[in-house]
């Protein structure tokens, strides 16, 4: 073949690999290798723009031009070289036997046909369509990176979110060019209590009014109040519990675009239904762990906590990073893990705590005193040493007679709880406890005791576990 037939027949693939939002010859470079600076990004379709209540990655069909904003385009460029004894064929390379990632190929102005996808891997492009003109793709994904399930060896293993997209031309069964592009799948990344706020979620309950009015009151215009009915849910109010904030990003022209993603993460509770029902929408989407249909406090929101962005010990985590419990199921353990940049997370003890999150234990705040080169931010966490540190204070200062739970159940006075050595003894095992949790957090995240905030705290035997002995602030 002469070298200007040759050039007629070249298969050539344009994905954004340079990441400026832009298809064009400046990909070529880095096109058939990712890597952190260089390869081309697909994202978790997980919203439903066109309202069918079902999640635009799960189905088979490309629902309406908004959802193409969600998929990643990709172009093979016009043969023109070709005639009816060549064939050209696209595949999906390195990749698991999943339902997804799917290829849709541009037919019309609205018209899209399913090249690749539910478990089909390679398909023929028309060589009479790339001799008139390039070929319009896009990929399309549930999930960026994730878990999926091996019917073969029956088991739940990560998606890493590397695929390959390669084009070959045929001439019988002999390959005379083909070419290769390189992607991954952006993670679902969590969101932590560093970055500004946007949406606040809140029942909206009789026994909540006061709560409520105060963010309708008080929130900044910029954050929209999202007000959940418990009527509609019944009594169930700990949306902390059932999702937990998340976003996935990728590169357009006007700069990194920032889609909401969140992960639904309580799927028997009555409040789970609120993100199905009136959440799901266009521009909002929720992902679902894999097999933690089970009835375990430990898989809950607010068993997953987030350090902010910082560098110890020769690892960067510039996203943040995850704490859990110690207890939380390994699968979700293992969708959190393929999503990448916020792991390992740092695993806590919570055996002793009733409930058992994380979140009854500290939360990272800011720190608006910070100066120079100092973190801007501070962990609050539970101190039971200083709430009878405070207790003994009053008492000295003659308020031992000062009524505490005043009108319920449990009131007493303050002489009451000093004078009850088993409830005294039980917090000295639970300060030990609490300072377990602190020296992870020293340990692995580096963090020395002026990072963190000791606030009151104190907690009952009930039966086997923990229970606050009052409202703790560390849970805010």
């Amino acid at each position: 073949m002469t070298t200007e037939a040759a050039s007629l027949m070249q298969a050539d693939l344009w994905a954004d690999a340079n990441r400026d939002g832009r298809l064009d010859a400046a990909d070529d470079a880095g096109e058939d290798s990712w890597s952190v600076s260089s390869g081309a990004i697909f994202v978790p379709n997980l919203d439903d723009d066109d309202g069918d209540e079902v999640r635009d990655g799960l189905d088979s069909v490309v629902n309406g031009i908004a959802d193409l904003e969600d998929m990643t385009a990709v172009l093979v460029r016009q043969i023109r070289g070709l005639n009816r004894n060549h064939q050209v064929k696209i595949e999906m390379v390195g990749v698991p036997e999943m339902d997804w990632p799917r290829v849709f190929l541009k037919r019309g102005e609205h018209e899209f046909e399913m090249l690749i996808g539910d478990g089909v891997h390679r398909a023929e492009l028309a060589a009479a369509d790339l001799v008139a003109s390039d070929a319009e793709l896009f990929l399309d994904s549930p999930y960026g990176r994730a878990l999926y399930f091996d019917q073969d060896a029956q088991i739940y293993t990560e998606f890493d979110g590397n695929v390959k997209l390669r084009v070959s031309v045929y001439d019988g069964n002999t390959v005379v060019s083909e070419d290769e592009i390189a992607l991954r799948g952006s993670p679902i990344l969590f969101s932590h209590h560093m970055q500004a706020s946007e949406r606040v979620f809140v029942v909206d309950s009789l026994d909540n009014q006061t709560l409520v009015a105060a963010l309708r009151s008080h929130l900044p215009t910029h954050v929209d109040l999202i007000e959940i009915s418990k009527a509609e849910h019944r009594s169930d109010r700990w949306v902390q519990d059932v999702m937990q904030t998340g976003y996935a990003q990728h590169p357009t022209t006007s700069g990194v675009e920032t889609g909401r993603t969140h992960v639904l993460l309580r799927a028997p509770s009555p409040l789970a239904d609120f993100m199905r029902e009136e959440y799901l929408g266009p521009g909002a989407g929720y992902g679902e762990p894999p097999g933690w249909y089970f009835p375990s406090l430990l898989n809950l929101g607010g068993n997953l906590e987030l350090i902010p962005p910082h560098t110890y010990n020769g690892r960067s985590f510039p996203y943040g990073r995850i704490v859990i419990g110690e207890g939380m199921m390994q699968r979700p353990i293992q969708f959190y893990e393929a999503q990448g940049l916020q792991t390992p997370a740092i695993e806590v003890d919570v055996s002793w705590l009733g409930v058992g999150h994380v979140d009854e234990l500290f939360q990272v705040v800011p720190d608006h005193n910070a100066t120079g080169q100092e973190r801007g931010w501070v962990v609050a966490i539970a101190s039971p040493d200083l709430a009878i540190d405070l207790l003994e204070e009053a008492q000295d200062g003659g308020w031992g007679g000062a009524v505490v739970f005043a009108g319920r159940e449990e009131e007493t006075t303050i002489d009451e709880i000093l004078a009850d050595s088993p409830l005294l003894e039980y917090n000295d095992e639970a300060q030990a406890a609490v300072d377990t949790v602190r020296q992870a957090l020293i340990a692995e995240v580096g963090l020395t005791d002026d990072d963190f905030r000791e606030v009151p705290a104190m907690w009952f035997l009930d039966r086997r576990w923990a229970e606050s002995y009052f409202p703790s602030i560390q849970n805010l």
